[in-house]
């Protein structure tokens, strides 16, 4: 009798095993970070007038993205740890970006590539050069892309110029920023219904040995 309730429980375990599903945080392990961009004068929002201030060097960035499967979204924190530099205004480091983006996912060569579908808006704290502030600090998401499980797996991100906005010298600019970062999945623990399974194979063993190999 024993016998039996514990090929239920490995049954159990086995097809709740197959049906789990988890969001996937991948980690930021290197990249440009903050690698592209321009600043244009608020009137004419980036790209479509001639920049003031171009992009002139990468700041790298740490942080995580999160892939949820079921909500079919990617939510991010990024932390600026090195200054991006845009000529004469510089992102310093201690900046920091977030927001959630509704995405699609595909077969993508050994793994997948997740998609952003819908607007989404952000927030960032973005702390400037001496002489230039913050406006706006809630940023459209203008794209998002990440693979995983690719084993080179990298994510991207565009934000702004809508409500990315800054004023320096008295004179008000939208901003539009681009992060290429490479990336890793953070280690997963082991869920409850494999434990399930080995704990219910490790008691069929015992049975067996007590039994002389007979199950009843």
């Amino acid at each position: 009798m024993m016998a039996r309730r514990l090929l239920s429980l490995i049954v159990f375990g086995v097809m709740g095993a197959a049906n789990l599903t988890h969001a996937t945080t991948v980690n930021v392990t290197g990249g440009q970070g903050i690698d592209g961009g321009q600043i244009c004068l608020a009137s004419g929002l980036c790209p479509t007038v001639l920049p003031s201030f171009s992009f002139l060097s990468a700041g790298a960035v740490s942080g995580s993205f999160v892939y949820d499967p079921t909500l079919q979204t990617v939510n991010f924190n990024l932390t600026s740890t090195a200054p991006a530099s845009f000529g004469g205004i510089q992102i310093l480091a201690g900046s920091s970006f977030g927001g959630t983006v509704s995405v699609t996912q595909a077969v993508f060569n050994s793994g997948i590539k997740v998609t952003e579908t819908g607007v989404g808006f952000g927030t960032a704290s973005i702390n400037y050069s001496s002489g230039t502030t913050s406006l706006l600090s809630t940023p459209i998401i203008s794209a998002l892309t990440c693979s995983i499980g690719t084993g080179s797996d990298q994510c991207g991100l565009t934000l702004g110029p809508t409500n990315l906005q800054l004023t320096n010298g008295g004179t008000n600019y939208a901003a539009q920023y681009t992060f290429n970062m490479n990336v890793v999945p953070a280690p997963v623990p082991l869920p409850a219904s494999p434990w399930l399974l080995l704990s219910g194979l490790g008691g069929l063993g015992m049975l067996r040995r007590k039994g002389g190999g007979r199950l009843v």
